[in-house]
Parts: C-alpha cells; structure tokens; sequence
C-alpha cells in the first residue's frame, strides 16, 4: 500500500512542478529520477556523453511550462516520453548541424571556391565579425565558444576542456 501511495504522491508532484514551476517539486523528482533517466538517454541517444545534457533540457523543460501532464501515467513512464522526443529532437539537430557545418567553419571557409568573390567576401565579412565578437567574451566564454564554433566540439565536450574534472 506505501508503495501506491508513493506512486499517486509522485503524479501529484510532477503534476505541481509542471502547472506552477515548484522548483522544490521539480528538484524532488529530479534527484528521483536523474540516474534512471541518464541510463535511459545514454541508451537512446546517438550522442556520446550528451545524456547528462538531454536530462538537464528535460527538467528545464517541465520547469518553463513546456510540458503537460494530466496525471493519469507514471512518471518514470512520462519521463521517459519526454526524453525520448528530446533526444530525438537533439539527434536531428546534431545530424543538421554535421550537414551544414561540415568539419568546422574553418574548414568550410577554406573550401570556399575562388572563383565566387562576392561569396567569398560575404563569408570573410561573417568571419571576422564572428571573430570580433568571440574575443569581446570573458576568457573562459571565449574559449569554450572557440572549441564549439572554430574546432566543432560539441558544448558539452568544451565544457570539460575549460573545467576538467567539472560534471554539470
């Protein structure tokens, strides 16, 4: 019987953290479900390391009112939904970002053909103002925003550079 008590507490808890952004609510179900959701992301999800990340974005979503739920599921079941579309959501937008951006944007500015100047100048005038803007950041934003744009790692892979031994 606790055991069912404890399942209806939980609804109503999720239920609260999603209709008002109770973020005691919200930190409740976060440290209950955390691991699980981690293993289950990592499972799904065709991004390396990207698991704590995808379960950051999942809590922030029920936190902003980006999700509704009526409390008629689970919520380890519920959780998992919502997971599942995010890394879905982030697998796409991974496999966009590959086709656009290539290997980097140094490289795809060194591809640039020649023989198109008007292209070409229209690709420098976007570099340098890029440049311009990265180095007004503070040293540790300037950094982590270079290894993401300039060297194509993924933010979460420059955030270990610039803090190593740091998990989010």
């Amino acid at each position: 019987m606790n055991n069912k008590h404890e399942t209806i507490r939980e609804r109503i808890l999720l239920k609260k953290a999603i209709e008002t952004g109770d973020t005691d609510a919200i930190a409740e179900i976060y440290s209950t479900h955390k691991p699980f959701l981690k293993k289950y992301l990592a499972s799904i999800s065709n991004l390396n390391g990207y698991a704590e990340d995808l379960t950051h974005d999942l809590f922030l979503a029920i936190g902003s009112g980006q999700c509704k739920y009526n409390g008629d599921t689970d919520v380890q079941g519920y959780l998992c939904g919502i997971a599942k579309r995010l890394a879905s959501i982030s697998n796409m937008k991974e496999a966009r970002q590959h086709i656009s951006l290539g290997d980097g944007l140094s490289e795809e500015i060194a591809r640039n053909k020649l023989d198109e100047p008007l292209e070409n100048l229209n690709i420098e005038e976007i570099r340098t103002s890029l440049m311009a803007a990265v180095s007004a950041l503070p040293e540790k934003s300037r950094q982590a925003v270079e290894l993401v744009i300039f060297h194509n790692i993924r933010p979460y892979q420059a955030a270990k550079k610039i803090r190593p031994g740091v998990v989010p």
